[in-house]
């Protein structure tokens, strides 16, 4: 009886993990000739390895000075977080595109990826954004 009930609850299908409410959280660390400035995180991606394809999911400009951190949001509803529900339950790693203050401006674009994770709900993603 006792394996029975075991493999009753073990044949169950599982519901799909979602991956909303994610809270991305990006630290500066980025120096321009040996001295730490602002950056301005302008974009992030996410892979989804089933498409085999980074997919977008735009977030609004959000400037970050040195040493510090800051969480990003959705550009369209700023008090939401990103959502990944695509991924939900599945690795995946974030892309996020930057410019760093050259002074009187931004620089051209750059990036830098996380690591490979299994995207759950109201996870948060680290990154340090260094050179």
């Amino acid at each position: 009886m006792l394996f029975a009930l075991a493999l009753l609850l073990t044949a169950q299908p599982v519901l799909a993990a979602k991956c909303s409410q994610v809270i991305i959280d990006v630290t500066n660390r980025y120096k321009k000739s040996g001295e730490g400035v602002a950056i301005k995180v302008t974009d992030i991606k996410y892979y989804d390895y089933g498409a085999g394809k980074w997919m977008d999911k735009c977030i609004a400009n959000k400037v970050i000075s040195y040493n510090q951190n800051g969480w990003l949001h959705h550009c369209t509803y700023p008090a939401l977080y990103p959502s990944l529900s695509y991924v939900g339950g599945e690795n995946t790693k974030v892309r996020i595109y930057f410019r760093y203050d050259v002074g009187r401006g931004w620089s051209s674009q750059y990036y830098r990826t996380t690591s490979r994770f299994q995207c759950i709900d109201k996870m948060v993603i680290e990154k340090t954004i260094a050179n």
